[in-house]
């Protein structure tokens, strides 16, 4: 009985596994791809989208060949060791794939180069990933021995859901805090072949495959060092040509500190942060917006503050300051690092380091600013946008003193701008103007904003600015009276200040239209092809996009005239592509809320999975009715799809705007990473009821059924696979999030109007 009982729940330890492994991989693949491609939400959505079109094109590659295959568990068994062996060869790959393709580390790679490799990088295991669960179908399906076999099917979708949802969480509170990338990747490998090695049966004939297998486990846990070895060289390899004197996973991101002769160089997520000796940015970033103020006293630094910002600020006798800085490991790891005068500078009684979001610190402020340094880089990812959102200079106009001046920065030129570079900087520039009274522009390398909250508050005059330098006895090598002068001459004035009297569009928390003309600025250093397919896609007005859900409607109209299940495919289809929007959509928000995502990455994934074992749970009650009543909850299904994108953009707005959950920051910040848990629920729900009516309607045996399955599956996941890549290359860059929850409830409402209009499907029922 016992032996009965552990053979008929082989398929569910199977599929667990399946789901656990899968996770924790993309999990790690996903940050590792990030660290080498600058941590761009643009790289999250082209690895989502090929994860999930790797994994449809693997699930119906199966589905074809499933009723061939007659021992199951055999295949899964090599399968599940091939996964073991991907896993950290495709950790090496990614982390040599600069070294392949000749670009070394620090140096910039153009988009469409990024989103290829991105794309192809998972593919070997991803493939094998969807082989798996299309045969844990035909396994599940093939020992059960009740007439019906969908429960079977959805069991398996259960126990996948269900691992995934656990590895999420064990990798965000244990793994993160506990191991590295690498660790991990092989403390997972090592339990996936423990775990098969306990379900081991007579039927597998390969005794020394077994055996090797065996011997690799014990090799791997006796001779461990080997781990930590394979991980400083595959980081050396990816920072080939640099002097790496250390490098940490934190829980916000990869740090690597470089040495070049006396100079450190801090990079994280593979961005150049900062370089210590650089006198010309850290001078310029300080002096100008302190000596435009009048008498500066309190001043706030959001970044960059480690590579001399902090020791310019000092200067100043009567300043104090507040330096905000995310990640404490970026603290600790300049400490250990740069020689001890600098490291003094950050235990300056004069200087508060503070280690939270800069623009949590920013809402929950209750001090008062005369100058606040915003030097956080250009915002060529979501995270850095929200320093550049309309909603951000509200926040920061709350927390200046009368006077008080805002400065930032961003790429420019010093003679000639490009219309690429005018539109990115215009859509700063109109942005500032919407909140303060009085904008003004220093020309160079660098554009740098100085915004005040009246109008005459801000001082660029360079024989003012000189005056006051003298005055408050400043030396400095490039901000002095031999330079200023030139760098803000009438001619270079005049240029830059007519280039932003044209108005730009303007940048906000819910359209981070500065961060797509960055992407389109980044993109023209290479060539015009991504800037070229944009600007005809940013001339797509939004009501053209109502097209579409009226062309899903026509097609599926017609494709029902010839198969009855056609609607269902259809739905499963866009919920696929509207689950994983709504995931993007989270991601992004997320990003712009609270600014870690990178973090949170593995609890997102996991309240998603969570919420499909709820929704497989729920799902399982309504098995035993007539197809009648499966279409009536199937419908209803389909139109909670259709609301729940226009709640999204509300909650957002909650928690960006709602007191209660700025103080208890920690606290909504989680509750929010939870959100998928609902878009989850509707696609567990959704998914096994489209099974089982498929199966109801054209009557299917085992073998069929789970090919069914595997296929329904793989629309699923091509479904979502599409959504992951046009919501962040195109839909939420170009519309912004509301727009974009608008047309995916429209694309739902007309699939909700097929199932309602098919004729076959009131036949059947």
């Amino acid at each position: 009985m016992i032996a009965d009982n552990i053979k008929n729940s082989k398929h569910k330890i199977i599929a667990f596994l399946l789901g656990f492994v899968s996770i924790i991989s993309q999990i790690i693949l996903m940050r590792e791809i990030v660290s080498v491609f600058y941590g761009n939400e643009l790289v999250y959505a082209v690895f989502l989208s090929g994860w999930l079109f790797w994994i449809a094109l693997g699930s119906y590659l199966a589905s074809c060949l499933i009723s061939k295959i007659k021992n199951y568990y055999s295949i899964l068994y090599f399968l599940f060791y091939s996964v073991c062996i991907l896993l950290p060869g495709t950790m090496v790959l990614i982390r040599s794939i600069r070294s392949i393709i000749g670009i070394p580390a620090g140096e910039i790679i153009g988009i469409i180069p990024i989103c290829l490799i991105t794309f192809l990088i998972v593919a070997p295991i991803t493939i094998v990933f969807g082989i798996i669960y299309s045969l844990i179908c035909g396994y599940s399906a093939s020992i059960q021995k009740e007439p019906d076999l969908t429960n079977s099917i959805s069991k398996a979708y259960l126990w996948e859901s269900l691992g995934s949802a656990i590895a999420g969480i064990m990798f965000s509170f244990v793994l993160i805090h506990l191991f590295s990338a690498m660790r991990s990747a092989f403390i997972v490998t090592v339990l996936c072949l423990f775990a098969i090695l306990l379900m081991d049966e007579k039927k597998v004939k390969y005794l020394k495959v077994k055996m090797f297998i065996r011997i690799s486990i014990i090799a791997i846990l006796l001779f461990s060092n080997i781990v930590p070895a394979i991980d400083s060289l595959t980081r050396r390899i990816q920072w080939k040509g640099f002097d790496v004197v250390e490098v940490k996973d934190s829980i916000y991101g990869n740090i690597v500190i470089t040495r070049s002769e006396e100079k450190i160089s801090l990079f994280e997520n593979g961005l150049h942060i900062f370089t210590t000796g650089d006198a010309l940015t850290s001078e310029e970033t300080v002096h100008y917006p302190l000596l435009s103020h009048s008498d500066p006293k309190n001043v706030l630094m959001i970044g960059n503050g480690l590579g001399g910002g902090l020791q310019e600020l000092l200067k100043y006798r009567n300043v104090k300051v507040d330096y905000v800085e995310l990640d404490p490991m970026v603290i600790e790891m300049t400490k250990r690092n740069v020689p001890n005068e600098d490291s003094k500078i950050i235990e300056n009684k004069r200087v508060r380091i503070v280690n939270q979001d800069g623009r949590a610190f920013v809402k929950r402020s209750k001090g008062k600013y005369d100058v606040v340094i915003v030097a956080v880089g250009d915002p060529y990812t979501a995270v850095i946008n929200r320093y550049y959102t309309f909603e951000f200079f509200k926040e920061i106009k709350k927390i200046l003193n009368d006077g008080g001046i805002l400065s930032l920065s961003a790429t420019s030129s010093e003679n000639y701008l490009n219309k690429e570079t005018m539109e990115y900087l215009r859509s700063i520039n109109t942005t500032l103007k919407q909140v303060f009274g009085e904008v003004k522009s220093i020309p160079g390398d660098s554009n740098i904003f100085l915004a005040g909250l009246n109008k005459n508050s801000v001082e660029i005059d360079p024989d003012i600015l000189i005056e006051r330098l003298k005055n408050r006895g400043i030396k400095t090598d490039y901000v002095r009276e031999y330079y200023m002068p030139f760098k803000l001459s009438d001619l270079r004035l005049s240029y830059i200040n007519n280039i932003l009297d044209v108005n730009g569009d303007i940048n906000s928390d819910m359209r981070s239209i500065t961060y797509l003309n960055n992407i389109i600025l980044y993109s023209t250093h290479f060539n015009t092809t991504f800037k070229n397919i944009f600007e005809k896609l940013r001339r797509i007005k939004f009501y053209y996009l109502g097209l579409i859900p009226l062309a899903v409607f026509l097609v599926g109209f017609l494709l029902s005239k010839k198969a009855a299940t056609a609607p269902v495919s259809i739905s499963i289809m866009t919920t696929g592509f509207s689950e994983i929007l709504f995931q993007i959509i989270v991601i992004f928000a997320f990003q712009s809320l609270y600014g870690y995502a990178y973090y949170k990455i593995g609890f997102i994934i996991s309240s998603f999975m969570l919420g499909l074992v709820l929704g497989v749970l729920v799902a399982e009650k309504f098995y035993k009715h007539d197809l009648k009543r499966l279409m009536i909850v199937y419908k209803r299904t389909q139109l909670l799809i259709c609301f729940y994108p226009l709640v999204l953009p509300l909650v957002f707005m909650l928690f960006r705007d709602f007191i209660f959950a700025q103080r208890y920051v920690g606290l909504f910040a989680t509750i929010f990473a939870a959100l998928p848990i609902i878009a989850g629920f509707i696609g567990g729900l959704q998914y096994p009821l489209a099974t089982r009516i498929v199966s109801i309607i054209n009557n299917k045996r085992a073998e069929n059924l789970a090919s069914s399955a595997g296929i329904l599956y793989a629309i699923d996941v091509l479904g979502a696979s599409f959504g992951a890549f046009v919501a962040a290359t195109f839909l939420i860059p170009v519309y912004g999030i509301i727009k974009v929850a608008i047309f995916c409830s429209m694309i739902n409402f007309a699939v909700f109007l097929l199932l309602s209009c098919n004729e076959k499907l009131r036949e059947n029922c």
